[in-house]
């Protein structure tokens, strides 16, 4: 099911369109797992590529700050050809098809997709723009152990910051 979504300031990302699709997938080369910590049965959250742990991506804690790091495990990538054709195209809207062919990559769940129009800008580690060196340690503060933002060990891509009501950003 696809609805439309309000424009935002033209200036900043726009989001275009929010979509809920399910994958049914049984073969995907990408999954999620929990492992425990302590007393903990389910703790650390991980993305898996091939059975291997190849990002950390927290823990199950709803008020700990969230991280997200590359594993040294982490020296493959998944480029299902359709999408990426798709992609390569370009998008203006997020129609059945698309959502069929994004959940076929994907393990077996249900997703909720956005569809943004925006200029994504490449963020190296602890640089200007770092969400973990920026907004986290501004929500949370520097780690007390560390004295240090959390370091990834990866570089991403994001969107300049998509004001939302109330004061808040997506």
């Amino acid at each position: 099911m696809v609805l439309e979504a309000e424009q935002y300031d033209p200036r900043m990302s726009s989001l275009v369109a929010v979509a809920t699709t399910t994958s049914t997938s049984l073969e995907s080369r990408i999954a999620f797992m929990t492992e425990g910590g302590g007393s903990w049965p389910a703790w650390d959250r991980f993305i898996t590529l091939d059975g291997k742990k190849a990002y950390h991506i927290g823990n199950i804690c709803g008020t700990c700050e969230f991280f997200f790091e590359r594993l040294e495990r982490a020296n493959d990538k998944v480029s299902p050809a359709e999408l990426s054709k798709r992609l390569r195209a370009g998008i203006t809207q997020l129609d059945e098809d698309l959502l069929h062919t994004v959940a076929a990559a994907l393990p077996a769940g249900v997703y909720r997709t956005m569809l943004v129009e925006c200029v994504p800008k490449r963020v190296l580690p602890s640089e200007p723009g770092d969400y973990f060196r920026d907004e986290q340690v501004a929500l949370w503060g520097i780690n007390s152990f560390w004295g240090l933002p959390h370091y990834r060990k990866t570089e991403y891509y994001r969107p300049d910051p998509m004001r939302m009501t109330h004061a808040r950003c997506l």
